[in-house]
């Protein structure tokens, strides 16, 4: 099973939200059978970088996409994330500054990894945001 895992940036998350949104991603790698990680291999911390040293540390499989050094790249990476992930999940907080642009439901704070999910939503697959 391929799950996708992406965030909010880290310079957003409060050191309360950091540890609930690990316990987030532990919660659901758990409910899965001998998962397979992927998330964005973001220079901006974060959930994904969270996501990265939890399946580090816990020998978990995982498959890291690139960010990129354009818009057009991480663009890509994402539609690959979508296309090739069984369900995807986007961590964000509630709005503190911008709302999600790509959700358009006014429940969160921005995030890049909300348009994996809105990708991978229209191919049919299970997507879920969940607000720490």
């Amino acid at each position: 099973m391929n799950v996708g895992i992406l965030g909010i940036r880290g310079k957003y998350l409060s050191n309360e939200e950091r540890d609930k949104a690990m316990q987030t991603i532990v919660s659901l790698t758990e409910k899965y059978d001998n998962p397979t990680l992927l998330t964005v291999h973001s220079p901006n911390g974060g959930i994904n970088a969270l996501v990265e040293m939890y399946a580090q540390i816990n020998q978990i499989n995982h498959q890291y996409y690139s960010y990129g050094e354009s818009v057009f790249d991480w663009k890509e990476a994402n539609l690959q994330l979508a296309e090739d992930c069984d369900v995807i999940f986007s961590i964000s907080t509630k709005i503190k500054k911008k709302k999600c642009h790509h959700c358009l439901d006014h429940t969160h704070e921005a995030t890049g990894a909300c348009y994996p999910l809105k990708l991978a939503k229209q191919m049919g697959k299970k997507t879920k945001v969940i607000i720490l």
